[in-house]
């Protein structure tokens, strides 16, 4: 249920490229560990509103350290004076055995419902009660979202479609009101003024038929939402063919609907309809008040005039003739035939990402992103949580001109992989932007490259093979036409050698490097690969943004750099590793034996190394931040927030 909620506020890894609402959404559990009885703590005043949603079941009832925990959050609640909201969500009814100050702010109830439906109870409630909380409602009050029922007559089919959705509203409690011509329009009424006022509140919910765009009152409906900037779902009921599609029913979501489905599976498909329309309402209030809250933080354009939607051709024209302006738009930027379509108004059209005066035309930003192996759940956070940062970082230098680089192999499921479809979206979305990300490859990964799926790729992604270092062959450690046998010192210590030639390569093409989670165990290298690479890229004076509340060997460096022992990383432990071991004893002698140009390998004089190159006031991050700016860049779990420092520094550089 915490993922369903993930996926719905935050981002959804099945669609990965598509507009998402983007509300940072963090677990609260308590990982294994953790010293305390209760559930890791919140910070309410991290954001203007704080929602905390209490899925509570029979294990959180048992547990008396999580009733004093849920206890506690309501008080400091109460006190907020309506900032925050703690909604408790029955999972089962043992929730109802909680004390009565809690059973009191109870506001969903999923249990008596088959599993499939508490899903969609869950992100129907959810999304009503945030939208509620934006709008500064309490959580029972009658007021909710509003949906105007945009139908005609004319067709039957969309009169009875109509009539069950005011009756699946009526009748199931949704928490919605709707607006319902046949009787919410009385005898005598001025109707064009009455339509107006109520859309200027609601969510148009058009249900379209044959018939519909032959209405012009359908027409005047859909115009007056667009031109009041109002959320609509178009639910597609045609059954043969509509002969004019209604030009204000563009970029909006659409939902396919069979009038002639049995009663059950009609009933869920409107259920499906009603959810939509409540999550799009959310979708418009959270946009909006995000660009308020950045307009106020004088992050936008001066006098930018802010859109909860992309904006379209009919919202230009009534611009013109009022100056250069600009409009804000919630992001992904709209594709470049969009734009193009759209130039010859005299006004820019921006997104928060794309406003700014970045240009990172030429620059290569290598990227050191991977999932950690545990410690997540400790900060709240998931792998979701990871790979949503990777695109968000992706799409942000890709919309600044930069070129992606990326350390690592070729698995059909691995960031490599992830990156490269980015890429492709991009791509097909800004032609003229064109981009490849480049891929470094160390030995041996190069031995099992797939020639053909590399050529399928090749328009997205450019791969740097890197052989392995000339004094292993000199001296008879391997054959480089052979993977090495890794169960053994010296196979251990050539594929180190390896990833080390990747990395040293890698650092000296690329223009900076931002690193965020991370291995700290199962490595293959001298270090867990951020560490080194941080290392290295401090050695050569490089740009390091390290994004160090997403966990891992990212979080492991951001508590060095800021003078403290890393909570994950235990260098003790690592060394006493049988395997490892051996294999720094076998480094560390051939280093010396032969004289190699290496730094043995030491891990308190690395970590020492990595604190005195960043120095005391991270100046030696080199990465164009100040001193307090990047101390929070190394504790910010808020994605958003870390890319707008991240590019604020390549900006100053």
């Amino acid at each position: 249920m915490a993922t369903t909620l993930f996926t719905l506020l935050s981002w959804n890894a099945v669609r990965p490229f598509a507009r998402e609402i983007g509300i940072p959404t963090f677990f609260r559990t308590r990982p294994d560990g953790w010293p305390h009885p209760g559930p890791v703590g919140i910070d309410l005043d991290a954001a203007a509103h704080t929602i905390i949603f209490a899925l509570v079941e029979r294990r959180f009832v048992l547990d008396q350290a999580w009733t004093v925990a849920l206890t506690g959050l309501q008080e400091r609640v109460d006190a907020s004076k309506g900032r925050h909201r703690l909604i408790v969500v029955a999972v089962e009814d043992c929730a109802l055995q909680l004390p009565d100050a809690i059973t009191a702010r109870l506001a969903i109830q999923l249990f008596g419902q088959p599993a499939a439906r508490q899903m969609q109870e869950l992100r129907l409630q959810a999304a009503s009660q945030i939208c509620r909380v934006i709008e500064g409602h309490a959580p029972d009050a009658p007021t909710g979202v509003t949906l105007f029922v945009s139908h005609t007559k004319r067709d039957p089919r969309s009169h009875t479609l109509a009539r069950k959705i005011r009756k699946l509203l009526a009748h199931e409690g949704r928490p919605t009101r709707y607006f319902f011509d046949t009787v919410d329009i009385k005898a005598g009424d001025d109707i064009e003024r009455k339509i107006e006022t109520a859309i200027a509140g609601s969510t148009l919910l058009v249900v379209r038929s044959d018939g519909y765009g032959a209405s012009p009152w359908c027409h005047l409906e859909v115009l007056a939402a667009k031109r009041l900037q109002r959320p609509i779902i178009v639910l597609d009921a045609l059954e043969h063919r509509d002969d004019r599609s209604l030009p204000g029913m563009g970029n909006v979501p659409c939902l396919r609907i069979d009038p002639s489905l049995k009663k059950k599976k009609l009933r869920r498909r409107l259920r499906d309809a009603v959810e939509a329309a409540v999550v799009e309402s959310m979708r418009f209030l959270h946009a909006r008040g995000r660009l308020t809250h950045l307009s106020a933080m004088e992050r936008l354009p001066n006098n930018a005039i802010p859109y909860a939607r992309p904006p379209e051709d009919r919202d230009l024209r009534r611009l013109n003739g009022k100056g250069l302006r600009t409009i804000v738009y919630p992001d992904p930027p709209l594709p470049r035939c969009e734009l193009t379509d759209l130039r010859h108004h005299r006004t820019r059209l921006v997104t928060p990402l794309t406003c700014g005066k970045q240009n990172l035309a030429g620059r290569v930003i290598g990227l050191s992103l991977s999932t950690p192996t545990s410690g997540l759940d400790g900060i709240g956070l998931s792998d979701k949580h990871l790979l949503a940062g990777t695109e968000l970082i992706a799409r942000a230098l890709l919309s600044k001109g930069a070129t992606l680089a990326y350390g690592g192999g070729l698995q059909s499921a691995g960031i490599t992989e992830f990156l490269t479809g980015l890429v492709r979206a991009h791509n097909a979305s800004q032609r003229d932007q064109y981009k490849r990300i480049l891929n470094y490859l160390p030995w041996p990964k190069t031995l099992a490259v797939d020639d053909g799926r590399l050529a399928k790729q090749s328009k997205h992604l450019h791969v740097i093979p890197v052989p392995p270092p000339q004094d292993l062959t000199d001296a008879g450690l391997i054959d480089p036409q052979a993977a090495p046998d890794t169960g053994t010192p010296v196979g251990a210590y050539a594929l180190a050698r390896g990833m080390l030639a990747m990395r040293q390569r890698m650092t000296a093409d690329v223009d900076a490097r931002i690193v965020m989670g991370g291995k700290l165990t199962g490595f293959s290298g001298r270090y867990p690969g951020i560490l080194e690479e941080v290392l290295l890229a401090l050695q050569a004076a490089k740009p390091v943004y390290v994004l160090g509340g997403f966990g891992g060997a990212a979080q492991a460096v951001a508590e060095l750099l800021r003078g403290e022992t890393p909570s994950q990383l235990d260098p003790a432990a690592i060394v006493r590793h049988p395997a490892y071991a051996a294999m720094m004893r076998f480094h560390n002698d051939d280093v010396e034996n032969r004289k190699l140009p290496l730094s043995p390998i030491d891990w308190d004089a690395t970590i020492t190394t990595i604190q005195s190159a960043a120095g005391r006031d991270l100046a030696g991050l080199n990465n164009g931040l100040t001193t307090d700016e990047n101390i929070a860049l190394l504790r910010m779990q808020d994605i958003d927030e870390a890319i707008w420092l991240v590019l604020l520094g390549m900006s100053r550089r």
